[in-house]
């Protein structure tokens, strides 16, 4: 019974899941507002709209508020299968895995971030160097700390250094979230000792 159950619960949070996600897809392009949208909208935009009204997550243009409930609607699920359906017991071990599952989870987020930005400034500055289009600039606000701290800390005789900064910031991230997962996948099998 709690299986059947378990499954059940699951696949709903899964499918709330889908449409959350369908939602935040579509809110890219402007679409006719038909029956589909409407329905679409009915049923999740009050909860992407709770979520930007109580933790407003943004970076330059991104919205970053609908992850939320996407993680919380995760993380419950993850609870359900293994709870309900896998039959794990609730302890101490359990809860460091999730801790550490979010964590795993929020750094991932920010490396790709960081990664994704060097990459459009590295493009940006390979074949328009002087755009001042709203999104680089954008990019440039987020990652000019990386950059401020690599100009004090190296200097570099080049042509174009900010090139080569923004190279030494992608490989920088793509390193630390390497060693980050890796440090806490192996915290995650200690945690699923206990």
């Amino acid at each position: 019974m709690m299986v059947f159950l378990g499954q059940l619960l699951s696949g709903f949070i899964r499918l709330y899941m889908l449409l959350l996600t369908l939602r935040i897809f579509l809110s890219w392009f402007s679409l006719p507002n038909n029956s589909f949208i409407r329905t679409l909208g009915y049923f999740t935009d009050p909860i992407l709209a709770a979520f930007q009204r109580i933790c407003p997550l943004r970076i330059g243009f991104f919205n970053l508020s609908p992850m939320i409930p996407l993680l919380l609607l995760g993380l419950c699920d993850s609870v359900v299968t293994t709870l309900l359906i896998n039959g794990r017991s609730f302890s101490l071990g359990y809860i460091l895995e999730i801790v550490l599952y979010i964590t795993q989870f929020f750094i991932n987020i920010f490396s790709f971030i960081i990664a994704f930005s060097a990459i459009i400034l590295l493009i940006a500055d390979i074949f328009a160097p002087y755009s001042i289009m709203p999104i680089i600039t954008m990019f440039k606000s987020f990652l000019s700390p990386f950059t401020r701290w690599l100009q004090r800390h190296l200097w570099l005789n080049s042509r174009h250094p900010i090139r080569i900064y923004y190279i030494i910031i992608l490989i920088a991230t793509a390193v630390f979230c390497t060693i980050a997962d890796w440090g806490i996948n192996f915290l995650i099998l200690l945690a699923q000792k206990f």
